[in-house]
């Protein structure tokens, strides 16, 4: 039953881009996509929201700060399997 639950969530989980919204400096807005990317244990399906959401904002140049902050989490969502 809680599988079926997590499963559920992850199905119709959809990030916002909250972090344009809130009053972020840019390193704190860096920190919180590292933070995003640390995260190995989000199902994939919001995995994969958060890399779509990384790829739309890579090419923006209001962003060019955060692109190494953006391309280091991409990376780490995207190769990071638990052993556990």
């Amino acid at each position: 039953m809680r599988a079926q639950a997590k499963t559920a969530n992850a199905k119709n989980f959809r990030l916002p881009i909250f972090i344009n919204a809130l009053p972020l400096s840019q390193h704190e807005a860096a920190e919180v996509w590292r933070l995003l990317g640390s995260l190995e244990l989000l199902p994939l399906a919001m995995k994969r929201e958060l890399g779509r959401c990384i790829v739309e904002l890579l090419p923006k140049r209001k962003l060019d700060s955060m692109r190494p902050s953006l391309l280091w989490t991409l990376g780490r969502i995207g190769a990071r399997v638990p052993v556990y």
